[in-house]
């Protein structure tokens, strides 16, 4: 068994995740945002758009060998659950509002101690 996933235009295609999370390998085409869940005979297969025999090739290699989809599979499997996961999601975009509001603390400060000097010295600045 193997997901194939040929997409002419995608974002974040979270079926490739999910796929990789049940220890599916998977076969794509390098569109949008796949590049970054598929590393080629690594995590996965990249096949060029439209390209029917780079599609029956790659689909041949993993049907017929047995060891080579299981280690797409087993790190494919690995890297999702490192990163792909909605937890993963959830933790690393709570960290940048975290990040975005201490800038912005760190910005309202400055601006408070700034409108401070400036009125010491009358408000014009001079």
């Amino acid at each position: 068994d193997c997901l194939v996933l040929c997409s002419l235009s995608e974002g974040f295609p979270t079926v490739l995740p999910e796929a990789m999370l049940c220890h599916v390998p998977v076969i794509a085409t390098p569109v949008g945002g796949i590049p970054e869940m598929i590393r080629q005979g690594e995590t996965g297969l990249l096949v060029p758009c439209r390209d029917a025999s780079a599609l029956s090739e790659a689909l041949n290699s993993l049907l017929s060998n047995a060891k080579l989809a299981s280690g797409i599979a087993d790190r494919a499997e690995a890297l999702a659950r490192a990163s792909l996961t909605w937890s993963v999601n959830a933790t690393q975009t709570m960290e940048v509002y975290a990040d975005v509001l201490r800038a912005f603390e760190l910005a309202s400060s400055a601006h408070q101690r700034f409108a401070g000097l400036h009125s010491v010295h009358g408000g014009s600045g001079r």
